[in-house]
């Protein structure tokens, strides 16, 4: 694991207040599918409610770029491989459900409920999830975690 980069390099916590019991309705309610071949249990769905859409388009309104909403969810048992996402820029992850694992991420431990991580460009992994560790991903295809941080942070 990459051990020299600066945390603040990797992740950037948000404090928004969501309503995670109405997101975890809609993660249940979602179609999840595995689809990685090298992270073979990962699962998720872009299959959103109201609420979780309208969070992606509140992100969509303030990017001049493409934003996706996916649920993710990392089985009970199970880690995530290190990897770097190569299909998106950069993420906001909110939490649903921790599962009891920590995000491994430039050579950080993290925990956190809300933030804006630097998927495509630092390597990172998820330690084994004793329970189910659920999240909406608000996904950045084609706006990198600099420039998404800079648009959240001063509008």
């Amino acid at each position: 694991m990459i051990s020299n980069i600066n945390r603040s390099n990797c992740i950037y916590e948000l404090n928004y207040d969501f309503d995670t019991e109405r997101l975890l309705k809609e993660f249940n309610e979602s179609d999840l599918a595995t689809f990685s071949s090298y992270n073979e249990t990962w699962e998720r769905s872009g299959k959103l409610g109201e609420y979780s859409q309208n969070i992606i388009d509140i992100f969509d309104d303030m990017i001049d770029g493409r934003v996706i909403g996916l649920f993710y969810n990392q089985p009970a048992g199970t880690a995530v491989k290190l990897h770097r996402d190569m299909n998106c820029k950069s993420k906001i992850n909110i939490i649903l459900s921790h599962g009891g694992s920590t995000l491994m991420m430039g050579g950080h431990e993290i925990k956190y409920e809300t933030a804006l991580l630097n998927v495509h460009e630092v390597e990172h992994s998820v330690s084994v999830a004793p329970f189910n560790r659920s999240m909406l991903s608000v996904v950045f295809m084609e706006n990198g975690f600099h420039e998404v941080k800079e648009k959240i942070t001063n509008g």
